[in-house]
């Protein structure tokens, strides 16, 4: 800065002002300073700032990496897109499912005075070491697949809703024999989605058809392809499938196109998550997470936390916005 001042014929403290934008500075002044900065390429440094004012303006995203799954991608832009607007920077760390990379990523973010950490998606950190985290004084909320653990806020979707919204779509457009795709359950997410599909059989007096419900191993989309053949290898196949992730669905439409069957005419679907779908040709009716009201949750809840001062961990439920782009053949109207 001292640099900056001599060059522009000006104090420091003028300098300052320009940088931070606070306080008076004449417009001569001001096109001076602003012309050596460029000229020099003086970049302000943050962290001296934030031992200073004991504010760091940062926040931490700890993601995995899942495949080809970019619906962490397009949560990590939201939260971005949030924290702009109130003056934060976002620090997104992937953690490739490594444990010991995720506390490394900790440790760095708590080392660099990060303000709030988000943990998007799963998480291999054990109780202990997130109430570390909190007792430390730094806020914690968790996005999407979140744990019940004091002091540590959670947004999450509502996947009952979700899947019972696509399930009675089909079945209000005729379908009865309705397939699944979905992921082993081993979490609530799993467990939610495979539930709202049931709920929306049952309340159409319809049993869960076994034989064509496949439930596998990971979100890839060769899983899909195998899910789907083994579906209409079954004797009686499905008129339509209820797939949990658009990456189901682009290895169900691989199978499609390598048995010469179409979409909608031949077989109806529906997607989730909305990442891909509306890039797949033909584009298909998918299950969107509500990405701009997960961005706001996620900095109010951290805000909450820092500015105010929070203690009572808060969980917030927000719904999934049906798409319809017209892959599902109404059965009813023929």
């Amino acid at each position: 800065m001292s640099d900056v001042a001599m060059a522009a014929g000006v104090s420091i403290a003028t300098v300052a002002r320009v940088i931070h934008n606070n306080g008076y500075v004449s417009e001569d002044s001001r096109n001076r300073v602003e012309s050596v900065i460029k000229q020099l390429g003086y970049v302000p440094n943050r962290m001296a700032q934030g031992l200073k004012n004991h504010r760091s303006s940062m926040i931490g995203n700890i993601v995995p990496l899942s495949g080809f799954n970019s619906i962490f991608v397009l949560i990590g832009d939201a939260v971005d897109r949030a924290a702009g607007k109130l003056g934060y920077n976002v620090l997104t760390l992937v953690t490739q499912n490594d444990e010991e990379k995720e506390r490394i990523h900790i440790n760095e973010l708590m080392g660099n005075m990060a303000e709030g950490i988000i943990i998007t998606s799963d998480t291999t950190l054990d109780t202990k070491t997130l109430l570390h985290i909190t007792n430390a004084g730094i806020p914690i909320v968790m996005i999407e697949r979140a744990r019940n653990i004091p002091n540590v806020d959670q947004v999450l979707i509502n996947n009952i809703e979700g899947a019972y919204t696509a399930t009675k779509f089909l079945l209000e457009k005729g379908h009865r024999r309705i397939g699944y795709i979905g992921k082993i359950i081993d979490q609530d997410v799993e467990k939610d989605r495979f539930d709202g599909y049931r709920l929306a059989l049952e309340d159409a007096t319809i049993s869960v058809p076994y034989d064509i419900v496949k439930q596998m191993p990971e979100y890839e989309y060769s899983y899909g392809f195998d899910a789907t053949r083994a579906i209409f290898e079954t004797l009686n196949p499905p008129t339509a499938i209820f797939l949990t992730s658009d990456l189901f669905v682009v290895g169900a439409l691989q199978y499609f196109y390598l048995c010469g069957l179409r979409v909608p005419d031949d077989v109806s679907i529906i997607g989730y998550d909305d990442t891909l779908s509306r890039l797949m040709s033909p584009a298909i009716t998918s299950v969107a997470f509500p990405l701009d009201d997960i961005g706001d949750t996620t900095m109010k809840l951290l805000m909450e936390r820092i500015n105010d001062k929070r203690k009572v961990s808060k969980s917030v439920i927000l719904s999934p916005v049906f798409v319809d782009r017209g892959s599902v053949k109404d059965l009813i109207s023929i």
